[in-house]
């Protein structure tokens, strides 16, 4: 689900992509569903459809090459924009038939995607068990990783004030 994937943009954030935009690491890691989801609403298409397979998946990363490529643009950007990318098809749990599309079969046409019905299924019903606690955990590691970084942040700056408090010593030769 959503929350899912974004937390481990976040954490992608917070641990080995500290540069990269978070917006951009956010739409990489939703990447998939915004591609299907919009097809599903539009023309009818499955929610886990064709983007959410390995050869959309590897067209992607040939494109993004020769635009990375083309413009020279920093290599860790397309590694981050991959690595989200893939990260939502390992969260995803997707099914065979749709991870190997068009090779093991066509797919299914897909219902209406509508967000309060999925949510219900989700969070309350917990349809999807083991997507629903990999989610969990992964919101889970980014407050722990957020709260890590706060009482870090701040116990760094108490201590700059305490170390540019200047010596007896320094006083005494003023």
């Amino acid at each position: 689900m959503i929350l899912g994937h974004l937390a481990i943009a976040g954490i992608a954030k917070l641990t080995r992509f500290r540069r990269e935009s978070l917006l951009f690491l956010s739409l990489a890691s939703l990447g998939p569903d915004l591609v299907d989801k919009t097809a599903n609403m539009l023309f009818g298409m499955p929610g886990r459809g064709m983007s959410h397979s390995l050869i959309f998946f590897a067209g992607v990363i040939f494109i993004c090459g020769l635009i990375w490529r083309s413009f020279k643009l920093n290599t860790d950007t397309l590694t981050a924009g991959v690595l989200m990318w893939g990260s939502h098809l390992i969260g995803d749990f997707v099914q065979l038939q749709v991870l190997f599309w068009p090779f093991l079969s066509p797919l299914e046409p897909g219902t209406k995607f509508q967000m309060a019905e999925k949510v219900r299924l989700f969070y309350v019903d917990k349809l999807y068990p083991d997507q629903f606690w990999l989610e969990m955990f992964c919101i889970t590691a980014l407050v722990i990783l957020l709260l890590s970084r706060l009482f870090t942040t701040k116990k760094s700056a108490a201590m700059v004030i305490i170390q540019s408090k200047p010596s007896s010593a320094e006083l005494d030769s003023l």
